[in-house]
């Protein structure tokens, strides 16, 4: 059970990593509830994102959540880069080893 939720959470990550850099610069920002997304329930998911990177089980990472059109919750976490100090940008490009991985979770999310 416990790696199957890891699993879930990389290919969520993958995907946010995906939208961030396709769709975030071009939507307009709105609060989570009037697009139906709870303040509450996204401050749970920067905590876990912030967890991660505090237990160093991720050095950095972006999540995007948008409903309607509309970005209604953008969150950088970690660095971009450890040796240098840098803190981790929201809009930052992540590199893809492989396509198929994210083809792929694309597929199985459908």
């Amino acid at each position: 059970m416990r790696r199957n939720k890891s699993f879930r959470f990389w290919i969520l990550a993958v995907l946010i990593g995906i939208a961030l850099s396709a769709f975030s610069a071009d939507l307009p920002k709105a609060r989570p509830e009037i697009v139906g997304l709870s303040s509450a329930r996204l401050e749970r998911l920067s905590a876990v994102m912030q967890a991660y990177v505090d237990e160093g089980r991720l050095g950095g990472a972006a999540a995007l959540a948008a409903r309607g059109g509309k970005v209604a919750y953008l969150q950088a976490f970690g660095k971009i880069d450890p040796a240098a100090d840098a803190p981790m940008p929201a809009d930052a490009v992540f590199r893809i080893a492989s396509q198929t991985k994210a083809v792929t979770s694309v597929a199985v999310m459908i």
